[in-house]
């Protein structure tokens, strides 16, 4: 059965801890014993309630199983455990065309499309998505 752990840990009081302060990154990956079929990024830079999901990657062999969708549940969780009532949005990035399952799965998870940056990587655009909480 497949474990989800994270690292670092979450500062016990999450933004409103003094030690916490500034910038925050956490990966999440997900596990079968020792073989690590996942893992998800997110970043924060404070207490104005928003948070990135920088990158979220399940194995080639892995896909297609439901593990895309725990981890981004998790990263959702943990999100909320760091803001507490003060989170406001969480965002990403995907690529227009080689990311098509990744739009679907956000999509799927209340992420509306906001914008679209034009020929952001080589011969593909980049499209914003937002998870609105307020």
């Amino acid at each position: 059965m497949p474990t989800i752990s994270h690292h670092p840990r979450l500062p016990a009081g999450g933004n409103n801890d003094p030690t916490a302060g500034g910038p925050f990154t956490q990966e999440l990956r997900i596990a079968d014993g020792k073989r690590t079929i996942g893992s998800v990024r997110w970043h924060t830079v404070g207490s104005d309630g928003v948070a990135q999901l920088l990158d979220l990657f399940v194995r080639e062999p892995d896909r297609r199983q439901g593990h895309a969708k725990s981890l981004l549940t998790a990263a959702e969780k943990q999100i909320g455990k760091y803001h507490g009532r003060s989170l406001r949005r969480i965002w990403c990035q995907v690529r227009q065309q080689s990311q098509v399952k990744a739009r679907a799965l956000i999509s799927g998870r209340g992420y509306q499309h906001v914008s679209t940056a034009k020929d952001l990587f080589e011969n593909e655009d980049g499209l914003v998505y937002v998870k609105t909480f307020d």
